[in-house]
Parts: structure tokens; sequence; C-alpha cells
């Protein structure tokens, strides 16, 4: 991932904010945001909840398998943030979450979904615009991010 010293430090800064809500607070935010803005991408969740509550905050929330999913969305975007200046382990780690996306035969298309889903998120819990600095160095680390793992669907 080709990043400024100082993207890398904005990225850090900014998740370490956003990481205060603690992992699963994040992660049921952007699953929720996820199943309303995409539902196409609710079937894949159908083994933790009917496709139909899945758009439901409360019953994202009361859901333990969801959660613990939710948990493990922001905990990856959590090790991806603390890999950028580590290039080979940041490749392996995005490589690891292509394979077992795969695995599940989800899209490449639905990773391709969570780019919007997940900077309206930041930029809601930021309250920084879309288009500023902030919430670009977000757009292109997404960016990389999505490569690296949609290489290996």
């Amino acid at each position: 991932m080709s990043l400024t010293t100082e993207e890398v430090i904005t990225l850090r800064t900014t998740w370490a904010e956003i990481s205060k809500l603690g992992n699963a607070t994040v992660g049921l935010a952007v699953l929720h945001r996820l199943f309303n803005d995409c539902p196409e991408v609710r079937p894949f969740f159908g083994s933790m909840l009917p496709p139909s509550e899945l758009s439901d905050m409360d019953s994202l929330k009361s859901n333990p398998k969801v959660v613990d999913h939710a948990s493990r969305v922001a905990l990856s975007i959590n090790n991806i943030i603390q890999l950028l200046e580590n290039t080979d382990e940041l490749v392996s780690y995005l490589s690891f979450l292509g394979k077992v996306h795969g695995e599940r035969s989800i899209p490449a298309k639905h990773f391709s979904d969570m780019g919007p889903v997940l900077l309206a998120v930041i930029s809601a819990v930021l309250r920084e615009d879309l288009e500023g600095v902030v919430m670009q160095t977000w757009a292109k680390a997404y960016g990389a991010i999505e490569a690296g793992i949609t290489k290996e669907l």
C-alpha cells in the first residue's frame, strides 16, 4: 500500500478515535449500514439471522453471532491499520481475509459495496466531510485494502 507517512498517521489517529467506541459498536454500525444500503448482501448472513431481520439494529445487537462477526470486522480494520508500515504482513493478512471470504463465495462486488459504507460510518463518527483530506485518505486506503482482499476471491 503506497501511503505517505502523513496518511498513515491520519489513518492511525482517526482509527484510534473511532475504536474508542469498541469493536462491537463500530462493527455493528458498519454491518447495519451495509445491510440497509446494500440489501443484496443479506443472504450471505442468513446463517446468523433471517435476511428480513438484518436491517433492524435491535435484532443485530441482540444476536451473539452478529455481534461476534461485527467485532471481527472492526478488529480486522484495526489489524490492517496496525500493519500499514509492514507491507509483507499486510499483504499476507489481506490475502487471508480474501481466502476466508472466498471460501464463503462472497463476490468481489460486495467489497466494492463495503467501501462507501465504511467511509460513511467513519465520516459520521468523526464528523468529517466525505470530500475532506481525512476521508480522502480513508478512501485511498480502502481502495488498496479492497484490491488486496479481492485478489484472493
